[in-house]
């Protein structure tokens, strides 16, 4: 696993998966981006002991799931928490885990978002 740098084209990659506002959060160290399979770039941010997936993009997720379980635990998370408007998606990606749906956001313009929190300890 590997901690990148924000540059301009790793903007431009992460844009459509990352909001605005966590651009900001990782210039001033408050969210990180982490190569954490060929495949597979996330970012995320840690609140009190749960890491919070900000943005995911890439391949491969199910193959590389048990990486983020080990960032998670490498930095003292005892739950991963996902914000996906593609729940599908996740679930697909996260079989075979303990997924909790804790929340949905609705969204009167676009999909809604659903927020799922998996153990890791």
């Amino acid at each position: 696993m590997k901690v990148l740098t924000l540059d301009k084209s790793l903007k431009k990659y992460l844009r459509d998966v990352v909001p605005k506002s966590v651009f900001k959060e990782i210039e001033q160290g408050k969210a990180n981006v982490v190569l954490v399979s060929p495949t597979l770039i996330a970012v995320f941010r840690m609140e009190l002991s749960t890491m919070v997936i900000v943005g995911i993009k890439g391949r491969k997720v199910y193959e590389s799931r048990q990486a983020l379980i080990d960032l998670a635990r490498a930095n003292g998370a005892s739950h991963v928490r996902f914000h996906t408007k593609y729940p599908e998606r996740l679930q697909k990606a996260m079989a075979g885990l303990e997924v909790k749906l804790v929340g949905i956001r609705r969204n009167l313009l676009g999909r809604d978002e659903h927020i799922y929190l998996v153990g890791v300890m």
